[in-house]
Order: C-alpha cells, then sequence, then structure tokens
C-alpha cells in the first residue's frame, strides 16, 4: 500500500482495468489489461528477491473482437479489409 493514500484514491491513481474500445456508438470492448499489483503475489507467497510481493498483471483480447473492430472500420468490406492486412504487409517494419 502507499503510504498516506487510502485504497479508493489508490485505485483512481493506479487503475486496475484499461480496456480498449470500438469508436462510442459500438458497445465492444477489444481488449483489457488488469492490472493485479500485489494481489496474488501476497496470495500465492511470490517474492521479489528483495523480500516484497511480486505485482502482477494480464492481458485479453479475443480474435472474434479483433475482427469485429476490422469490419466496424472499414463498413463490412472485407476486400477493403484485406488489401489493408497487405499493403501493412508490405511496409518496411
Amino acid at each position: 500500500m502507499v503510504v498516506g493514500m487510502s485504497t479508493p484514491r489508490l485505485r483512481f491513481a493506479f487503475p486496475t482495468v484499461s480496456s480498449n474500445r470500438l469508436p462510442h456508438h459500438h458497445r465492444s470492448w477489444f481488449a483489457s489489461v488488469n492490472t493485479h499489483r500485489t494481489f496474488f503475489g501476497e496470495r500465492c507467497s511470490r517474492s521479489l528477491p528483495s523480500g516484497g510481493p511480486v505485482s502482477t498483471s494480464c492481458v485479453g483480447f479475443g480474435i472474434e473482437r479483433w475482427l469485429h473492430a476490422l469490419a466496424v472500420h472499414v463498413d463490412g468490406d472485407w476486400n477493403q479489409a484485406q488489401g489493408a492486412v497487405e499493403k501493412a504487409e508490405e511496409s518496411p517494419a
């Protein structure tokens, strides 16, 4: 716990979930990042070399959500989507 910060203030300063959403008129989320902080480190007895509990995070996404985002981006025109992917493939990294 950060000294001098209440739990609600700590959650505001360091959110546990960050989600990426399609444009506002769509109700789909296509990815999220969850920050568990020291929750699992403390409960599973996992510690750093310094002795403190480890912090963990995870990322979640589903291929169907990415495809939906792509479909929304190209207004359902899969030929345009394929062209965009092929063009990106040809671009230097």
